[in-house]
């Protein structure tokens, strides 16, 4: 009677490992329209540079009367030079105002926004003769 039951209990386990376990995948699929890959790093994107840090003020052409002033940025990792005006973008970096000495940025990180300037030259620092 043992074999028996012993020889019913393989069957059964040869019987269940016999049948294949069924596997199902989810699958994805993603509208491009206007949306970047959520996949690729945000680190290898252009849309990162230039940096603050990267960006040296070299000229301001000011113009009193109205709305077009000028600016000249100069990328220092790149050697590459931005000729902005109020509204234009630099990287992820927006000219929010061009002043007499400094030019001031608005920079989008991330979902936050804040404010930096770049000044022309450092009103603090002493001319020695």
């Amino acid at each position: 009677m043992r074999v028996l039951i012993m020889a019913a209990l393989l069957l059964a386990a040869d019987s269940a490992w016999a049948q294949a376990p069924s596997i199902t995948r989810e699958v994805f699929e993603y509208a491009r329209e206007g949306r970047r890959d959520p996949f690729v790093s945000l680190l290898t994107t252009a849309e990162l540079r230039p940096t603050i840090s990267d960006l040296r003020l070299t000229s301001i052409f000011l113009d009193l009367n109205g709305p077009n002033s000028l600016a000249t940025l100069r990328d220092m990792a790149s050697n590459t030079r931005h000729t902005v005006r109020v509204g234009s973008t630099v990287g992820r970096m927006r000219v929010a105002a061009i002043h007499e000495l400094a030019v001031i940025l608005t920079i989008d990180e991330f979902g936050t926004t804040r404010r930096d300037s770049l000044v022309l030259r450092d009103p603090t620092r002493v001319k020695r003769p």
